[in-house]
């Protein structure tokens, strides 16, 4: 992301997370087809879209929010636990390295694996099959979200994505691609979520709502003074013309 223009990120956000370019036309002014996908995305920038946009003198929309998931990351990033390597020496050093030859050695092979059962599963039996996955995914909803009713639709769209990756990771366990214990999925996506919902989000609500309301208080805080000098000029007089009222 850090590589991308911050004139159009924004309109990269949309475009993405819809699953549609836009639509073009030729010479002859025929429209031609769109290009259309369906993708989960991760970016590896290390500036976030807000950060981009503020490059531009843009405010980020709420809908550039649940479209672009910006996760807190701890300092320490993936090096907070170096597994086997913990009393080595130099830990971090062999840890990376191990992960770098592990990488190269197995990429790819873990999703080839994946997409393979899956595809097995849809040729096999289709409606059960998506009945399962609804069902993983209205569970997960259920322990990541203690009352749907409290959360706004917007935040419930970004669970639904959380919700995809929980039930992937779930599927790889069960089918032994991953080697991971069960639930092990569940309760790290659940973590990440409820990470991003507290720091990054911090509230259940509208994105707007919630921004009007910071407005309001900055504006309040801001302009403090000559709120206080107008109030007490109106508060004494309303006391004087009480006074001679009387």
């Amino acid at each position: 992301m850090s590589q991308a223009d911050p004139k159009t990120i924004g309109s990269i956000a949309y475009m993405l997370a819809n699953g549609a370019s836009k639509m073009t036309m030729n010479r002859n002014r025929d429209t031609l087809p769109t290009v259309e996908w369906r993708l989960l995305f991760l970016s590896t920038g290390e500036h976030d879209l807000e950060r981009l946009l503020r490059k531009n003198k843009e405010e980020t929309k709420a809908g550039q929010d649940v479209r672009i998931i910006d996760i807190p990351c701890p300092d320490a990033g993936l090096f907070q636990d170096f597994h086997e390597y913990t009393n080595n020496p130099n830990p971090g050093k062999d840890f990376a390295e191990n992960l770098s030859k592990q990488a190269r050695t197995f990429c790819g092979q873990p999703i080839r694996a994946f997409l393979q059962r899956v595809c097995n599963e849809l040729t096999s039996n289709q409606e059960s099959f998506e009945s399962k996955l609804y069902n993983l995914k209205k569970e997960w909803l259920a322990l990541a979200l203690d009352d749907a009713k409290k959360y706004d639709p917007q935040v419930l769209r970004v669970a639904d994505r959380f919700a995809i990756v929980a039930v992937a990771g779930e599927l790889a366990v069960e089918w032994n691609i991953l080697p991971w214990e069960q639930n092990e999925a569940n309760y790290s996506v659940i973590e990440l979520f409820r990470e991003w919902l507290k720091i990054q989000r911090g509230h259940t609500g509208a994105a707007e709502a919630h921004k009007g309301i910071e407005n309001i208080l900055a504006f309040i805080e801001f302009r403090a003074c000559s709120i206080a000098k107008l109030y007490t000029e109106l508060y004494t007089a309303s006391f004087f013309d009480l006074f001679f009222t009387l």
